[in-house]
C-alpha cells in the first residue's frame, strides 16, 4: 500500500511516495529533501521521483528492481537506498537486510540516505559546472578536480608537512585511528593487526570503507561526492563511522562540495588553504 504525498513537477521532489511500515518516518525523508540548500533545489526542480520502502525485498516486489545489492569495483555491500538515473528515481529504505536479520534504519539514518542519494543527482546535474559528465570523475583543471581535493586530502592525512615524505601514525594520542573502531568487525583498529598491519593512513581507510574511499571502475569518486554531500550538509548521526573521517579529515574536498552545495559555484582557488592546493 503506497501513499502519495506530493506530485508536482514545480518543486522538488516531483513526487513523494510512501510504501513503508513506520508511518512515523513517512515524511521523514521528504522533508530531508525539500531542507537541501536553495542552489540544490533549483537544481533538482525537474529531478527524480522518490519512493520509501520498508526494505529492499518489499521494493523489489513492488517494482521488480532486483537491487539486492548494489557492486562498485571490488565491493559489494547491502543497500539501503539507491538512485536509478534512467528511470529518474531514488529508493530509500526504512531498513536493509544482511542475511535474515532486518536493521531498521532511525530517523537520522533515514535523512542522510536521502541526502546522500540527492549527491549522486548532483554529480550528474553539476557535471557542466566542471566540464564533465559528472563531478566525481577525474579531470578538470586544479580548481574543477574533485579528484584533486580528495587526493590532497589523503596525501594530508597520511604524511606529515611541509615534506609530506614522513608517514603520520595510525595509532597513538592524536593519530587518526586511535580509539576507532573497524566497521568490518567492530573491534578497535588500534593497535593495528590483521590486513591493516604495514598499511598507512589512506590504505587503512580504503581497507576499511572501500565503498566510501575508492575510485569505481569508471574512474570516479561516486559514493565519496554522494556522501559527503550528505555529511557536510546535514551533520547527523546518520552514518557516524564514515561521517566522522569526512568531518575531521577531509578539509579540501569540504571546501570543493560546501560552495557548490550552498552557493552553486566552485570555491576560488584562493578559499582553499596551501595544503590543499600544492
Amino acid at each position: 500500500m503506497c501513499q502519495q504525498y506530493k506530485n508536482t513537477t514545480t518543486s522538488w521532489p516531483s513526487q513523494y511516495w510512501y510504501c513503508g511500515y513506520q508511518p512515523s518516518n513517512a515524511l521523514n525523508g521528504l522533508q530531508a529533501l525539500q531542507s537541501l540548500s536553495a542552489p540544490a533545489i533549483s537544481t533538482l526542480t525537474d529531478g527524480p521521483y522518490v519512493l520509501v520502502f520498508q526494505d529492499v525485498s518489499n521494493s523489489n516486489a513492488f517494482l521488480a528492481d532486483n537491487e539486492t545489492q548494489y557492486q562498485e569495483g571490488d565491493t559489494t555491500d547491502v543497500v539501503a537506498a539507491w538512485y536509478i538515473q534512467s528511470q529518474n528515481r531514488i529508493n530509500l529504505m526504512e531498513a536493509f537486510q544482511q542475511g535474515d536479520v532486518v536493521l531498521a534504519l532511525n530517523a537520522d539514518q533515514l535523512i542522510e540516505s536521502a541526502y546522500h542519494e540527492a549527491g549522486h543527482v548532483l554529480d550528474i546535474d553539476w557535471g557542466g559546472l566542471v566540464d564533465r559528465s559528472w563531478v566525481s570523475q577525474i579531470g578538470g583543471n586544479q580548481q574543477q578536480s574533485y579528484d584533486g581535493f580528495v587526493q590532497f586530502d589523503f596525501r594530508n592525512l597520511t604524511y606529515a608537512a611541509p615534506a609530506y615524505t614522513s608517514e603520520l601514525p595510525a595509532c597513538g594520542i592524536g593519530a587518526i585511528f586511535q580509539g576507532q573502531h573497524d566497521p568490518r568487525s567492530g573491534s578497535p583498529i588500534c593497535p593495528l593487526q590483521g590486513d591493516l598491519v604495514g598499511l598507512n593512513n589512506q590504505q587503512i581507510l580504503q581497507m576499511i570503507l572501500p565503498y566510501y574511499m575508492t575510485l569505481n571502475n569508471q574512474q570516479r569518486w561516486i559514493e565519496t561526492w554522494a556522501q559527503e554531500i550528505a555529511a557536510f550538509s546535514v551533520q547527523t548521526t546518520g552514518d557516524p563511522t564514515v561521517d566522522y573521517y569526512f568531518l575531521n579529515y577531509f578539509p579540501c574536498s569540504k571546501i570543493y562540495v560546501n560552495s557548490l552545495y550552498n552557493t552553486g559555484a566552485l570555491a576560488s582557488l584562493t578559499a582553499y588553504p596551501q595544503a590543499c592546493t600544492q
